[in-house]
């Protein structure tokens, strides 16, 4: 979904302009595995989406927003 894409995208964006010495990895999604030349990281998903509800303009979801930190 496009707004997933998106609210992960505002995240990023927000804790990259926190890293101060800027040798964070950042992962759009879960990843499956991370090298150590990766790390420090951060990794930032969306989980169990589902629709609740309909509005005049349309559905409205909720989700579980999760920041993994893996140093």
């Amino acid at each position: 979904m496009s707004i997933h894409s998106e609210i992960r995208r505002a995240i990023i964006a927000t804790l990259k302009a926190a890293d101060n010495k800027g040798d964070t990895t950042f992962f759009d999604g879960r990843p499956v595995v991370i090298e150590e030349s990766d790390l420090p990281a951060v990794a930032v998903y969306l989980s169990e989406a589902q629709c609740t509800g309909t509005e005049v303009d349309g559905d409205i979801w909720s989700a579980v927003l999760h920041v993994e930190v893996f140093l």
